[in-house]
This record gives structure tokens, C-alpha cells and sequence, in this order.
């Protein structure tokens, strides 16, 4: 006889290992990735091909991938892979790690192609794909333009397992692998259900079941790796030829920190089959032979998309409001990990430009001491005499001057204001990120200050007439503060100023031919033609810990 309907809420607890930064899974429950706010963007990939002087038509390409190792960047690598073809590309890759199980993902794709890998970067020289508002002309067909370096290029944490699958491993000339241990969260999450059942002959037979809530019971972080992970590794490595004497590398260092791997530690574990630079992948030498290598493509009619078109002399755009904070300062030390004791240091420097500026400039030189430190500039401009008065300060310290960004540790990408602690030396944490960065109007008074001047090559940098006005109230367009007196030559001033600087007079006529409320940004041909920028365009990789492993390391490398 049929049995009885009966309503029971059940609570089952499922165990999920959570990971920070890598996702770990137990023989015995699914895997759900930690969604955390990146330390530094995501993983960006693109494919390349040489801007070389003489390769075309028939050129390297390659595989560029940068940033930080995501849950969905294996989706992503999978399409760049697909947008390659039957094209055997090496992946040329700088990253500080991210997601261990998409890590594992892209090297296992990575062997289906018997790819190679070199730990070093790409210096765009037309569009970067991390800028949106740049657009490929159509006869590239998708293919950034970009010379292939390894000098400060790096690879940490999961981002050495993605190495471990390259046909060929290539350390680059001054670039860096390094590890640390994996860290798992273990996740308890409860799930209450309604459960309809009927029973029949004595056994219960279920007729529904519904999820009515589920509860995240957060256990503590562990370096400690379950049974099935730690088998999953070794047999990853050992599917790669890579010995799993690796893994007890990891152990060197806390999740923290960073293990530098040496060249003996490198060469014992086969994670690296040879030392070198990018021109063993990608020379243009290797598609002139009577085989080119797999990596080589005939194109016929690659134009390189200009990462700022030229403005016509005659446009300008609208001023930008300089009605913002005032500058603030501040000394950062690099946060990248694998840097101490050496790290890098410079001056933070972002704002309004005002008459107190200066002042406040002195005072953090005096922090400074002795020490060299690059300033690193963000600002719409603001006071033309207190940027010439800073800029002569700069000048008299023989201070480089970079335009860029600032993201402090611990802070999100789009808060530029955020601010990490101080470590007792009043030093904060953070790296140079690449966030829209700008030096306009007074502003460019300040870079031309500099010993070496850098900008990166999507910086905006514009000009503009500078006059001792006096802003009304409803004022919206850059303009520089009344000068205390107001019969004052600013014009002879400024031609005095950037004369001593070494700057190019044109400088100052091109921005005379700006009208009122206008700003003419410079492309980067411009720039160097008046001479405010000194060399090549800078790349937020210049200020990381591998410029601290030269010899000698550079001035602004302090040992704390």
C-alpha cells in the first residue's frame, strides 16, 4: 500500500576550495574560482607582428600576453589561437600569476600547438590593445605591430606553469621567473532545500526539490594543497618534461613573497631549455631563410596603425578643468612582488598645479634626501610660474620626469585617489599602471624639466597659450593663476625657462597658436622633435624589480 506525502527541509554541506589569486579542486567537490579585484589588469592577448625596419613582406608574429592570469583568460587564449590559424606563434609573456587552474588551461593548449614560450614583453609600436579608442585599419586584419623585449620582463607565482609548457623555454635577457606557495580558502557552503517524497513498498521515492538558500562558510586561508591537486601538478609537469622537483620550489617562499628562481635552479628542473633574447623566436632573419620558420607570414599591404593620429594644426579641443584637488605627493616604493630588499622608489606627483605647489615639492625632496627619485606626473596644469619654480627643482636635483600613473597597493584601477598605508618611513606601496595618463598645459613646463623625460606612447599631452590670466568663478577651461605682478613678461619668462631646459623654442610658438579654451595634444613624433621627451616611450615595466637586478642597479633602487 502507497505510503504518505510529507514536506522535509534537508541541510546538505558541500566542500568547495576557494582559491586567492589560483582555484584548487578535492577528489571529492567541484571548483568554484575566487572572483577578486585583479592587482593589475587582466591578461591581455594579442597577436604581433615585427615593426622590424626590413622585414616585410614576410615577418615575424607572435603571441602577446600580458597581465594578470584570469579565470576566463583561457577562454580568451583559446581565441587569439583561433585568429592565428595553423600559424605556430611563440607566446612571448610577462605576468605576476593570477588563476593556477587557467594557467594549467593555456599550457595545455599551449602543448596541442607545441608552441614556444619566452619570458619577455612587447613594446607596441603603432595601437596597444589595451587602448580601446585606437582602431586597427582593416589591412592589418587584427595584427598589432610591436618589437618583441625581454629586458624587465617577468614571470611569477601560477605564471611559471604556462612557461613549463612551451616546446621551447626561453628566459629572456633580463627577465625573471620566480614562484611561491599556492593558497587555498576552503568554502563550506550549505545548501537548504524543500523536498517533496513518497513512500513506496518501505523506500522513499522523491517527487521534487527545491533550493531554498545557500550559505558561504568561509574557513582559513591554507598552503597546504589537497592529494588530488598536488597529482594533478606533478602530472601536469611531468606531461611537460618539467621534473616536479618544481613544486618544492613553491615552498621557498610564503604566498607573500617571491622566490627568484637561479639559473642552476631553472636548468635542474628543465623549466627553462635555454637562456637568450626574443631574436631566437622572432629575428626577421628567420624568414629569410629558404624554410621560414612556422612563426612567418607574408602580408602584403600591413600598414601600422598610429598610436595618436597627428592633430591638424588648426584643431583643437576643448581645455580641460583644472578644478580638482591641488597636487599631493607622495614617495612610493614598488609593491611587485620578488623586489626586496632592491626596490624601486619615486615621487608621486598629481593635481592642480598651484602657487603653493613648490613648497610642498621642497619638502618631499627633503624626505628624498640624496637619493635620485623619478617624479611620476599626472595633471591638467594650473599655475605656469609654480610649475617653472618646481621644475627648476627638479632640474637643480637632475630628477627624471615620467607621465604616468600611480596605483597604489590594496587600491582599485578606476580610484586614482585611493591612497595605501604608509610603512614606517612614510614610503607608500604601489606600480606604475597605465590609466588614460596625462601631462596638459603648465603641466608640460614641469616635464621639461626633467634629466630624462618620459611618456607613454597613448599619453596625452597637450598645450596651450599661457597667460597670467585671473580665472572668473564659472571658469571651466585650463588656465594658468594670476602672476603676483601682473606686469610681468610671462612670455619672455617662459622662452627663458625652456631655452635652459633644452627644449625646443617651436614649443613655445606652438602653443601661442592655441586660441583661449583650446588644447593641442602632440603625438609622440612631435614630442621628440621638441625634445620633450628624450628617448623611447616609456613602459610601466621600467619600474620593476629586474631595473633593481642590473649592474649597477639604477639610482633610484633603495635597499631597505
Amino acid at each position: 500500500m502507497p505510503g504518505f506525502r510529507q514536506v522535509l527541509s534537508l541541510v546538505v554541506a558541500l566542500a568547495l576550495l576557494l582559491v586567492q589569486a589560483v582555484t584548487v579542486e578535492t577528489a571529492t567537490t567541484k571548483k568554484k574560482p575566487v572572483e577578486k579585484a585583479p592587482v593589475s589588469p587582466p591578461m591581455v592577448f594579442a597577436i604581433v607582428r615585427s615593426a622590424t625596419v626590413g622585414c616585410e613582406p614576410n615577418c615575424p608574429q607572435w603571441i602577446s600576453a600580458e597581465g594578470q592570469i584570469m579565470p576566463g583568460s583561457a577562454s580568451q587564449f583559446r581565441k587569439i589561437l583561433k585568429q592565428a590559424g595553423k600559424l605556430r606563434l611563440p607566446v612571448v609573456i610577462t605576468s605576476q600569476g593570477g588563476d593556477v587552474e587557467a594557467a594549467l588551461a593555456i599550457g595545455q593548449m599551449i602543448r596541442e600547438r607545441k608552441l614556444d614560450v619566452l619570458v619577455g614583453w612587447t613594446l607596441f609600436t603603432g595601437c596597444n590593445p589595451t587602448v580601446k579608442t585606437c582602431k586597427l585599419p582593416k589591412e592589418q586584419k587584427g595584427v598589432y605591430a610591436g618589437l618583441a623585449m625581454t629586458s624587465r620582463g617577468y614571470c611569477l607565482s601560477a605564471c611559471p606553469f604556462i612557461v613549463a609548457a612551451g616546446q621551447k623555454r626561453i628566459l629572456g635577457a633580463g627577465a625573471v621567473l620566480g614562484v611561491h606557495e599556492i593558497t587555498t580558502q576552503p568554502i563550506t557552503q550549505r545548501i537548504r532545500y524543500n523536498e517533496t517524497y513518497r513512500m513506496v513498498n518501505g523506500k522513499k521515492k522523491v517527487l521534487s526539490r527545491k533550493v531554498v538558500s545557500r550559505k558561504n562558510i568561509i574557513g582559513k586561508p591554507t598552503t597546504k594543497l589537497s592529494k588530488s591537486f598536488d597529482k594533478k601538478l606533478k602530472a601536469y609537469l611531468t606531461t611537460m618534461g618539467v621534473s616536479v622537483a618544481m613544486l618544492d620550489l613553491l615552498r621557498l617562499a610564503p604566498p607573500s613573497a617571491i622566490h627568484t628562481l637561479s639559473n642552476n635552479e631553472m636548468k635542474s628542473t628543465n623549466l627553462v631549455t635555454a637562456f637568450g633574447d626574443a631574436a631566437e623566436l622572432v629575428s626577421n632573419s628567420l624568414c629569410k631563410t629558404a624554410t621560414p620558420a612556422d612563426n612567418c607570414k607574408v602580408e602584403k599591404n600591413f600598414i601600422a596603425a598610429l598610436a595618436q593620429p597627428p592633430v591638424p594644426t588648426k584643431a583643437f579641443q576643448p581645455g580641460r578643468s583644472t578644478s580638482g584637488p591641488d597636487m599631493t605627493f607622495a614617495i612610493v616604493r614598488s609593491s611587485l612582488a620578488g623586489c626586496e630588499p632592491l626596490c624601486p622608489e619615486w615621487i608621486f606627483a598629481s593635481g592642480k598645479i598651484t602657487a603653493g605647489t613648490p613648497a610642498l615639492f621642497k619638502s618631499v625632496l627633503a624626505s628624498a634626501g640624496k637619493r635620485r627619485l623619478p617624479v611620476v606626473i599626472r595633471s591638467d596644469g594650473g599655475d605656469a610660474l609654480a610649475a617653472m619654480a618646481m621644475g627648476r627643482l627638479i632640474r637643480g636635483r637632475k630628477l627624471d620626469v615620467t607621465v604616468a600613473t600611480t596605483l597604489f597597493a590594496g587600491c582599485p584601477i578606476d580610484r586614482t585617489e585611493c591612497r595605501s598605508g604608509q610603512d614606517k618611513r612614510g614610503r607608500y606601496r604601489g606600480t606604475f599602471a597605465s590609466i588614460k595618463d596625462y601631462c596638459n598645459s603648465a603641466c608640460t613646463l614641469i616635464l621639461a624639466a626633467g634629466q630624462k623625460r618620459q611618456v607613454e606612447l597613448w599619453s596625452s599631452i597637450g598645450v596651450q597659450r599661457l597667460a597670467p590670466e585671473k580665472p572668473s568663478a564659472d571658469d571651466k577651461i585650463l588656465k594658468v593663476s594670476a602672476a603676483k605682478n601682473p606686469g610681468d613678461d610671462i612670455h619672455r619668462e617662459l622662452d627663458a625657462y625652456l631655452d635652459g631646459m633644452g627644449i625646443d623654442r617651436e614649443l613655445l610658438a606652438t602653443m601661442d597658436k592655441v586660441p583661449a579654451g583650446g588644447l593641442r595634444n602632440l603625438n609622440f613624433t612631435e614630442l621628440k622633435a621638441l625634445k620633450l621627451v628624450t628617448g623611447p616611450p616609456f613602459v610601466a615595466r621600467d619600474a620593476s624589480s629586474a631595473m633593481c637586478q642590473a649592474s649597477p642597479p639604477a639610482a633610484n633602487c633603495i635597499k631597505r
